[in-house]
Parts: structure tokens; C-alpha cells; sequence
């Protein structure tokens, strides 16, 4: 997660721009445990979606669980 942070830090401090949290959202396996991502979702304020549905309109994921 510092990582993470670093990188969106950092992306910031050379764009000026910044990731939109309430448009943000992100995905894990099915192998990361409940707690893992209640952890994600309070340190980047990001919510978590179980399909990573269409970026724009062409599905990121076909079939792969």
C-alpha cells in the first residue's frame, strides 16, 4: 500500500493531477481475504468491485476468475 501511495504521489507532484477516488475503483483475486481489502479500501479511499466491468465500453476481463 506505501507503494501504491508512493506512485500516486508521485504522479501527482509530476502532473498535477490526481486520482479521482470517488470514480476510482479496484479489483483483487479471489484470493485476497475480506480484510486485505477493507485495508485497501480505507488507505486509498477507493471502493472495491468484484467485476472490473468495461473501460470505455470493451470488457477488461473475458471470462477469467
Amino acid at each position: 500500500m506505501e507503494v501504491i501511495n508512493g506512485v500516486l504521489e508521485e504522479f501527482y507532484a509530476c502532473s498535477r493531477q490526481k486520482v479521482n477516488v470517488e470514480k476510482s475503483l479496484f479489483y483483487c483475486s479471489r484470493n485476497v481475504g475480506k480484510g486485505t481489502i477493507n485495508n485497501l479500501m480505507c488507505c486509498f479511499g477507493f471502493q472495491y468491485s468484484d467485476d472490473l466491468r468495461k473501460y470505455p465500453g470493451v470488457p477488461l476481463l473475458s471470462g477469467l476468475r
